[in-house]
């Protein structure tokens, strides 16, 4: 098995710069194509595979919904006869047996010319295998081509793997002056419908859905992806350390909910008007409990399937999760309102003590909708 120190560390080595720029250009193709199935291929990555020959694209695909088949194969059935061709994948080809035979026994079956990879698979079933066989095998192999994109574009394979939890992205709609509600509680509605479309078009990005119990029993959320033209079912999860849930009477909106709550807050009988099912958590002990549960829970929603998890609330929540440096993104919807002081913050207090202990955030873009504008920012790794 060859070394891999880290997904990028291998250089694409093009022989001139106009066949580099082609490779980064259609491996930044087969990203975008990869990213149309974030959220919908559960615990396996969203692949995106272009197969050219003599600079004509004749093949293109991502690993289909549900996880089956991988790009990959589904790219080379639509070639036909692949031989002597460029194929162009995000990720490193799985070298090993589980639904589906490996993917790089089908690609050196079909003898490419070269194989253009984006990213080192950091899975130690693979990790450099399959480049290693597709070398064997006399395929000219280039790594790291398009490494950056190719990395975001795999981040929550990498966390499941490396972090042991989801891509996880919040969300926040507020005011200006960075309000969620006034202080009855009135929020209806904060932002406009192009923003609030925005924010269901970020749900089908996703195949699972967070809140806390407050936010469950306040306002009590459908926690679904409604958008025409978009069938998206995503996996709903309430954060419920206090098992306050057990007891509701209330009939919840939220499809399927998953509880996750301490152990001994576990119910006997999960109630009759409710679609409940309880996972229970150890909870920490001492001053970093907080932290310690939410990457318990994290561990948990990662083990029940799901890739990709946004974060929608409450506030200790989302404050939790950005002083444990735990999130990837974070996108802000603000409107142009002012609420005021009195009013309720998307962002519970964190106790920071100085301005350095702030979380790392990178704005990548800033973009108006209808009258509100959307901010995305990348969370960076404590220094």
């Amino acid at each position: 098995m060859m070394s891999v120190k880290h997904p990028d560390t291998i250089p694409h080595t093009a022989q001139n710069a106009a066949s580099y720029a082609q490779d980064e250009m259609i491996m930044a193709h087969a990203c975008t194509l990869a990213q149309q199935g974030w959220g919908r291929t559960g615990d396996r990555p969203s692949v995106g595979c272009i197969i050219v020959r003599k600079g004509q694209i004749i093949a293109r695909a991502r690993t289909a919904d549900g996880g089956q088949p991988h790009a990959e194969v589904a790219a080379l059935a639509q070639a036909g006869n692949a031989a002597g061709t460029d194929v162009y994948v995000t990720l490193e080809p799985c070298a090993h047996h589980g639904r589906t035979p490996p993917c790089v026994d089908a690609l050196i079956h079909a003898k490419p010319a070269r194989v253009i990879i984006g990213l080192i698979d950091p899975d130690p079933r693979t990790a450099g295998q399959s480049i290693e066989k597709l070398k064997n095998a006399g395929i000219e192999t280039l790594v790291g081509c398009g490494g950056a994109k190719a990395r975001r574009t795999h981040n929550d394979h990498i966390r499941r793997i490396q972090d042991a939890r989801p891509h996880i992205t919040i969300k926040i709609a507020t005011s200006l002056d960075g309000q969620i509600a006034t202080k009855d509680g009135h929020s209806r509605w904060i932002t406009g419908k192009p923003a609030r479309d925005a924010g269901h078009r970020l749900r089908a990005q996703h195949d699972g859905i967070l809140v806390g119990s407050d936010t469950l029993l306040a306002d009590n959320p459908r926690l679904s992806c409604r958008l025409a033209g978009i069938r998206h079912t995503l996996r709903s999860f309430v954060l419920d350390r206090r098992g306050r849930l057990r007891k509701t009477t209330t009939p919840l909106k939220a499809h399927d909910l998953q509880v996750l709550t301490d152990i001994n807050h576990l119910p006997q009988k999960t109630p009759d008007n409710t679609a409940m099912r309880f996972h229970g958590m150890n909870l920490a002990q001492g001053p970093h409990r907080d932290r310690q549960d939410l990457i318990t829970a994290m561990a948990l929603i990662a083990k029940l399937g799901i890739s990709r998890l946004l974060i929608e609330g409450g506030g200790q929540i989302i404050a939790q999760a950005l002083k444990a440096g735990i999130v990837d993104d974070l996108v802000w919807f603000r409107s142009a309102a002012i609420i005021g002081g009195d009013g309720i913050p998307a962002v519970a207090a964190m106790d920071l003590k100085a301005l350095h202990d702030t979380p790392g955030l990178r704005r990548e873009t800033i973009t108006p909708i209808g009258e509100d504008v959307m901010e995305v920012f990348t969370c960076l790794p404590a220094s």
